[in-house]
């Protein structure tokens, strides 16, 4: 992996002033000539992320000859030119290794090159397709493998800059942005976020926990990004906050004191979607506009630190900036509760009256999460005084089946994180509707408590091994087909509810 520095447009250039001699040349292609045909297959997930030494789903054999082959192929050893005039090579094999050594410079001036190749349609390496092994399978087995093309390959390589920066659709699209566009507006740049956030991806492999053998690549690019303007480092830091291996980057409090360093003008400037950068990667789009969305969010959950109280209102003016979408022609909009939330943590003596009024506005049909962030938020800002409105709310929340995001659970294990959440708990248990409580909040309910007890309300045994043959979240959607078809099954189950349920009444005394 090739370390690339403010001046890597300049110096990924050299090659245009810098010829390779013929030697030089006569040698990488007898090189790559010979590695192409000791290469059977080319995993090229794991040339985009970096992992030659840990590849997933090859026989061991096979691993180590890949491994092997890619360490030669990206060792540094060959100069842009060179690998440039093997692109042309009438070996479609060796053009591909050409273009993995190349991108593994990490220098996105070989883009417009790779660029090139995108329309190559020859068959080059296969690769292994997705397998499930099995304890039975012998040894030698050979997992299925699939054909690719020297194009199928380039263009993956090139959309890997690409996606970060929201152009999702490919180098040439019939009716969306592609390269062009999106090269027009990078071609003169030393950097740009996105860019950070490819050498991210692959430094830290894209996996978490991250590895801790990656961490000094990791750091590497702090130090790249510390060449850039303190304004332009924040806004960096903050564009990669959601990215893995963030944390080994720039530290929670650093990242906190980054955006601290903005001053709340930039940052409201930002939410508004003006944020003052010419870096394009860091500019609001119309739709794909997940990055700049994780940007405001993170401002969002620390507004106490970030803005002042001045700003709720405009705050509030944003959220309905967001939802008159279609009067701005965005179709990306960021309809979230923490416009709202953000701003009755800023003013405290109007927390009631504002997310009383956003609980309001998010009443449609996959609004119930939303409205247990703002439920929980409610909670923290005006404590008793809502108690009454908690357990309303609580039990009007109608539970939807096959509902990945449980609003009561979500709410229940959020409440019991804070020191006094028995406080909420309690009347919550304590109402004449909690025997009608899915098996979904019941659970929840005993892990809040159990993580605020010394000795478990209901040991883990206790709950792993209570069953029924519908499914515990089935079962209560189709109680009388339970009771019905597995009459002694769901006896038993109801018995376990039944005694957890005491133990909670016992508990909320």
């Amino acid at each position: 992996m090739r370390t690339f520095t403010m001046a890597s447009l300049l110096l990924g250039m050299a090659w245009m002033c810098t010829p390779a001699s013929a030697t030089e040349l006569e040698d990488a292609q007898a090189d790559f000539e010979r590695l192409a045909g000791e290469l059977n297959v080319l995993q090229l997930s794991d040339v985009l992320y970096d992992r030659f030494e840990n590849s997933h789903g090859l026989p061991p054999e096979t691993k180590e000859l890949h491994h092997r082959v890619l360490e030669k192929v990206t060792n540094g050893s060959y100069s842009q030119e060179t690998l440039q005039t093997l692109l042309k090579d009438p070996n479609a094999k060796v053009r591909t290794l050409a273009a993995v050594a190349l991108f593994d410079m990490e220098d996105p001036a070989v883009l417009p090159t790779l660029v090139e190749l995108v329309d190559d349609d020859a068959a080059t390496f296969e690769y292994v397709q997705p397998w499930a092994s099995a304890a039975f399978e012998p040894q030698n087995f050979n997992p299925p493998t699939n054909q690719q093309t020297v194009g199928d390959v380039v263009n993956k390589m090139v959309r890997f800059y690409m996606s970060p920066s929201g152009f999702h659709y490919g180098v040439v699209h019939k009716t969306e942005p592609g390269f062009a566009e999106y090269w027009e507006a990078r071609r003169s740049r030393e950097s740009c976020a996105a860019w950070f956030g490819v050498q991210l991806a692959r430094a830290s492999q894209s996996r978490f926990p991250m590895r801790p053998d990656r961490i000094p690549h990791v750091r590497e690019i702090r130090q790249r990004i510390e060449q850039l303007p303190p304004d332009e480092q924040a806004w960096v830091f903050l564009w990669l906050s959601e990215q893995p291996g963030r944390k080994w980057l720039v530290s929670d409090e650093e990242l906190l004191d980054a955006c601290r360093s903005l001053g709340p003008d930039k940052m409201l400037r930002m939410l508004q979607h003006e944020i003052p950068s010419d870096d394009p990667d860091l500019q609001s789009r119309k739709r794909n506009n997940s990055s700049y969305h994780h940007m405001q969010i993170y401002v969002l959950k620390h507004a106490e630190q970030l803005l002042r109280p001045t700003d709720a209102d405009a705050l509030l003016q944003c959220e309905q900036w967001e939802r008159d979408y279609q009067k701005h022609n965005v179709s990306d909009p960021l309809l979230s509760p923490w416009w709202a939330i953000a701003a009755a943590q800023l003013q405290p003596d109007k927390a009631a009256e504002i997310l009383h009024a956003a609980m309001a506005r998010f009443q449609r049909k996959y609004d119930t999460p939303h409205q247990a962030l703002l439920g929980i938020a409610l909670w923290q800002l005006c404590g008793d005084s809502e108690k009454d409105y908690f357990v309303q709310w609580f039990y009007n929340v109608k539970p939807e089946r096959a509902n990945l995001w449980h609003t009561r659970g979500r709410f229940i294990e959020e409440v019991g994180k804070r020191r006094n959440g028995r406080e909420i708990l309690a009347p919550i248990i304590q109402d004449k509707r909690f025997d009608q409580l899915s098996w979904q909040s019941l659970k929840s309910l005993i892990g809040a408590v159990n993580a605020s007890s010394e000795t478990p309300l209901v040991s883990y045994e206790e709950l792993r091994k209570a069953y029924h043959p519908l499914g515990k979240d089935h079962y209560y959607w189709e109680k009388e087909r339970a009771r019905k078809e597995y009459p002694e099954e769901t006896a038993t189950f109801e018995g376990h509810l039944k005694d957890w349920r005491e133990r909670l009444r016992n508990w909320a005394e």
